[in-house]
């Protein structure tokens, strides 16, 4: 399968995922709910139509993907999304025949919550639900690690949007591809890094000892280095922000407007970017669209460029958390909110990982001296704080961080 096929592909089953992954949690939602409430109403009875038009385009991207390809075998690559598509394909039947089951009668347009809730602990149990969200984990977690990694050999992301295939897609496909093609530059490089270090390994005979004493040090210390990374990274770290709606360009342009000439009452956010201090603060009720607007401002280059006139000469990094209170325990926690943060960091900086876990570094380069495994337990929240603290405190980079 081409890369560009391969890539839209993988889009549909983004989207379903992601769609799969909304009716899952307002489930888990209401079915924990004291009162059956629901803070985003989500119409289950129109779920089904919505999910099976999913797998449909999922069915069909897979046989686009697919044509052509009969005179030749298929690829590691071709293998797992072939996969992936007929594992979700599959799974879709099971979660349509459940939401069928929920669908309100047409003389009962006044049903209460109350009863709807009694409607899903009938067709699901607490532990198949948490089930099914996992599963739904498992294939973009399997997407992201065997799919959008088998791909880094075979196209750029110049090449592929020149395809004039690619601007025949809507929208929303390629706005998915495009940032599968960002996760994909970042496992691209953490996969470099693990491949040169296994070429140094097969490459020691070749060298003195002297020379091969100073490698080995080296490697000693990219392996604790790509360890620790590893070690702070979750599957969903970055799951959340890819699945916020994307904001419609005028929608919220005001934000980067000078409010005083409008009269309106909020701080000149610009500015703020330039100069500000503390914490510019954003609030709304529920579903008022407070988690679109944030996407949108981390998207937007403005931002970026504001930020710069207030780092001066420094590097500026801007690393980010959504939580996400239907997420996993490390979507809604302190721990999840403070391993992306310093993963976000210390990815780009790694010659700071031993200022930020010292001990945790010294023992870690101990253990890959004498060839003992290199692992770091459970990250508890007092470790990271340390390590936070360590961060934002260091002295040594003209580095600035706005969150």
């Amino acid at each position: 399968m081409d890369p560009l096929s391969a890539l839209t592909v993988a889009a549909a089953v983004v989207q379903f995922v992601d769609y799969g992954t909304k009716i899952v949690s307002k489930g888990r939602e209401l079915y924990k709910s004291v009162d059956g409430a629901l803070s985003e109403n989500i119409e289950f009875k129109t779920a089904s139509g919505r999910l099976q038009r999913l797998s449909s385009t999922l069915q069909e991207s897979l046989y686009q993907g697919q044509q052509g390809m009969h005179q030749r075998p298929l690829n590691e690559c071709d293998q797992a999304l072939d996969s992936i598509c007929n594992s979700c394909i599959e799974f879709s039947k099971d979660l349509v025949t459940r939401l069928e089951k929920l669908k309100v009668p047409g003389d009962s347009k006044h049903r209460k919550w109350g009863s709807l809730k009694q409607s899903i602990k009938s067709v699901w149990s607490e532990e198949k639900i948490e089930e099914t969200a996992t599963k739904l984990a498992k294939f973009r977690s399997e997407l992201d690690t065997h799919v959008i990694l088998s791909l880094r050999k075979q196209a750029t992301d110049a090449s592929l949007k020149m395809d004039e295939r690619f601007t025949s897609l809507d929208t929303d496909m390629r706005k998915i591809i495009e940032i599968l093609l960002d996760d994909r530059t970042a496992a691209i490089a953490l996969h470099k890094s693990i491949e040169a270090l296994s070429l140094s390994v097969k490459k020691e005979h070749e060298v003195t000892r002297a020379a091969r004493s100073v490698d080995e040090e080296d490697f000693c210390k990219e392996r604790v280095e790509l360890s620790l990374l590893e070690s702070l990274r979750f599957e969903t770290i970055n799951y959340r922000h890819e699945s916020i709606a994307l904001a419609h360009r005028r929608t919220f342009e005001w934000i980067f407007r000078d409010p005083e000439p409008e009269g309106k009452p909020w701080r000149n956010f610009c500015q703020w970017l330039e100069s500000g201090t503390g914490i510019y603060w954003i609030n709304g009720k529920a579903g008022s669209g407070k988690s679109t607007l944030i996407r949108f401002i981390l998207d937007d280059t403005r931002t970026r460029t504001h930020l710069k006139k207030w780092a001066k000469n420094g590097a500026v990094e801007f690393p980010t958390f959504f939580f996400w209170n239907s997420g996993t325990l490390d979507q809604r926690s302190q721990v999840g909110l403070f391993r992306s943060i310093l993963y976000n960091v210390l990815e780009k900086h790694k010659h700071l990982i031993p200022v930020v876990f010292p001990e945790d570094w010294r023992k870690g380069l101990k253990n890959a001296r004498h060839g003992v495994q290199v692992s770091f337990g459970r990250w508890s929240l007092s470790r990271l704080k340390t390590s936070f603290e360590q961060l934002i405190l260091q002295s040594s980079e003209n580095l600035r961080f706005c969150s």
